[in-house]
């Protein structure tokens, strides 16, 4: 193994992972160091493909479909799943505020998250398109 120009020689023979267009079963690929990221030890390759796959569904969820801003109020449903809580992070990191449907025993986990939990099994009708903190008060 080996890297191009401008990559650190070092970080060849890393363990990473990457979204790629074909190839992604081959034991080697050709991919653009901006675009692989490298994985701890511990997870197997079966755990760092769906981080991968989960976060760039989030981040086209989050960016490009919803276009959100600073400031903003994001509903995530599943915000206890896997997509769902890279979705949160995401969000966080933008400035943006998240209300997440969850079931209970999920949580505690969501408020460490900065998350307003709501019940999933409730039917969310907000009174405005502004969403008044505590309108979503779990019971």
């Amino acid at each position: 193994m080996s890297t191009g120009l401008g990559v650190d020689p070092g970080s060849a023979g890393w363990r990473v992972a990457a979204l790629v267009k074909a190839g992604g079963w081959a034991s080697h690929v050709l991919v653009g160091a901006q675009d692989a990221a490298e994985v701890p030890e511990g997870p197997g390759a079966a755990e760092a493909e769906t981080v991968v796959v989960n976060g760039i569904t989030a981040w086209q969820m989050l960016h490009r479909t919803s276009r959100v801003r600073a400031g903003q109020r994001v509903l995530v449903h599943g915000a206890g799943g896997g997509v769902g809580l890279i979705l949160i992070q995401l969000a966080r990191a933008a400035g943006v505020q998240v209300i997440g449907t969850a079931s209970a025993r999920h949580y505690d986990a969501l408020r460490e998250l900065d998350v307003t939990p709501a019940a999933a099994r409730e039917t969310c009708r907000p009174r405005s398109a502004n969403w008044p903190p505590g309108e979503w008060t779990p019971s």
